[in-house]
């Protein structure tokens, strides 16, 4: 049975990805959380836990997966994998132009939005009492996000970007979360799209689970808690 190594589920939006995409799929898969610990005052992990993730594979990172003897690490790659050996290739649009533009946004969400993730850390437990709107560099990657999330909804109709579930939604579902998290989206081109996969149990049990996890990472709540007060 694969096995896939995930990081604690309140704060591991990385590990989200593959997790949520195996549920979706319905891929039988064990999964093993190797629990996050940061360094007292800090943002950053130990070394005790980098050091418990690289016996896991040497970039001591989360998510990770093993199929017997096969490892595969980074999310898109995970995705991609079990794209192919599992579900005959299904889960990328079949048309040729929607497939190389899906393959465009999923790379995008792999590689880029650094300024959302870093002001807006993962944290699926909790919605903030004040919601925010981005603005400026934040503001202008959310506009990127969501100008292509909505090119691709008006294309296929939904109910996932490309019509039918694809790795996209899994890529970008995390940044979703966020968006539940802290983010006032009333009147956003994606809202719908947003309630609808916030609704799926492949995100519904991922959330119960962080909710009866002990870990936390004190920084990351305190700047989080900090961020929606101001």
């Amino acid at each position: 049975m694969l096995k896939l190594y995930c990081g604690t589920k309140k704060y591991s939006s990385w590990s989200l990805r593959p997790w949520s995409l195996l549920r979706e799929a319905a891929v039988l898969f064990e999964e093993i959380v190797i629990p996050f610990e940061a360094i007292p005052g800090s943002r950053e992990f130990t070394d005790d836990f980098k050091q418990a993730a690289a016996l896991v594979h040497p970039s001591s990172r989360v998510p990770v997966l093993h199929d017997g003897s096969i490892v595969i690490w980074e999310t898109l790659a995970i995705c991609e994998y079990v794209s192919q050996e599992y579900c005959d290739g299904r889960l990328w649009p079949h048309d040729r132009a929607t497939r190389a533009f899906a393959r465009s946004l999923a790379t995008e969400l792999q590689s880029e939005f650094a300024l959302i993730r870093s002001t807006f850390p993962f944290w699926c437990t909790r919605r903030m009492d004040k919601r925010m709107r981005p603005t400026g560099a934040v503001g202008d990657e959310w506009e990127r996000l969501t100008r292509g999330m909505h090119i691709a909804l008006e294309a296929s109709g939904g109910p996932f970007l490309f019509g039918e579930y694809s790795i996209v939604d899994a890529m970008v579902l995390p940044m979703m979360s966020r968006a539940s998290t802290y983010l006032d989206i009333t009147d956003s081109l994606i809202g719908g799209y947003l309630d609808f996969v916030l609704s799926r149990a492949s995100y519904c049990d991922w959330v119960d689970a962080a909710h009866h996890e002990p870990v936390i990472l004190l920084e990351l709540e305190r700047y989080a808690n900090a961020l929606a007060a101001a």
